[in-house]
């Protein structure tokens, strides 16, 4: 049983989110990943990119919602990466 997220990760300036955009797409668990930026900023064309100041304000609560097709997602509030791994039985 497979359960796809759609990632948000808002944008900070820093280059390292692209080793967590590019270990988030090494999972099958990850349908789709958006970067979060109150600014335009040069991304991948495969990144799309949720204009908003403030990542838990309720405008940008409601555009995730609506930009979302997948039954969960994940909101990132830092940037960090993370891996997923399947336990074994």
């Amino acid at each position: 049983m497979s359960f796809p997220f759609t990632v948000f990760i808002p944008y900070n300036g820093n280059l390292e989110i692209r080793n967590v955009i590019n270990s988030l797409r090494a999972s099958q668990l990850i349908e789709e990943i958006y970067i979060i930026t109150p600014e335009s900023i040069e991304v991948p064309k495969s990144t799309p990119v949720l204009k908003s100041e403030n990542v838990l304000s309720s405008s940008s609560l409601k555009s995730i919602y609506e930009e979302t097709d997948s039954d969960y997602i994940i909101l990132f509030l830092k940037p960090w990466e993370i891996t997923f791994e399947k336990l074994p039985k």
